[in-house]
């Protein structure tokens, strides 16, 4: 383990919550630098947005890589959004990583959601976990499940899911979980609770304050 992931790693256990503001080119990230940030996020969709590409769809593999290296240049840690790896190989999803980390980036997100609406089988995410985990352990890797994301909103949250896809994701080698749509506190409690990694849920403007 490098001082930078150790870095990145601590940053999640300190005992204050980590705010990751995202980035979506070189100029958001130099802003979100010098306001003091000691991490920063890439977002796929701004990525997309930004080149005229359409989202989770492995269109911006390339521009990923090539935004790394350029906020790689910035005194933060940088962690990168690689939507659910642009391949359903598990080799190819590592071999990706490699490229991040070696870009200059300290940590990936890596989700399960696809772009047709649908959760990528269980085992397939985790075994695209567990590649990145023993061929790039270098990186902080952050398993995202869009249980919350997907699922039907007259239904009840989906929280034994979220925590089954979490435990086989920690067991693959995550070293954190990320639940967007997650929002009441009461089931964010609970998933933070049982899950054996930190948790990382995503800003809801109107149900959560940054207290």
């Amino acid at each position: 383990m490098n001082q930078r992931r150790d870095e990145f790693a601590r940053l999640h256990r300190r005992g204050d919550p980590l705010f990751l503001p995202n980035a979506w080119d070189y100029a958001t990230a130099a802003v979100l630098a010098e306001a003091g940030y000691p991490a920063i996020g890439t977002t796929s969709l701004g990525v997309a947005a930004a080149v005229g590409k359409p989202d989770a769809s492995a269109a911006t593999r390339d521009e990923n890589v090539q935004l790394t290296r350029r906020l790689a240049s910035l005194p933060v840690l940088i962690t990168v959004d690689m939507e659910s790896g642009f391949s359903d190989d598990p080799d190819e999803v590592a071999a990706v990583a490699r490229e991040l980390a070696e870009a200059g980036a300290v940590g990936v997100n890596l989700e399960d959601g696809r772009d047709d609406g649908t959760l990528s089988p269980i085992e397939l995410h985790r075994a695209k976990v567990a590649a990145v985990h023993a061929q790039v352990p270098e990186l902080f890797l952050n398993a995202r499940t869009d249980t919350f994301w997907l699922s039907p909103g007259d239904g009840p949250p989906p929280v034994e899911e979220t925590l089954r896809r979490a435990a086989a994701y920690v067991d693959a080698g995550a070293d954190g979980i990320f639940v967007p749509a997650a929002a009441a506190a009461e089931v964010v409690a609970t998933l933070s609770s049982r899950t054996e990694a930190p948790l990382n849920i995503l800003y809801i403007a109107g149900r959560h304050t940054f207290r």
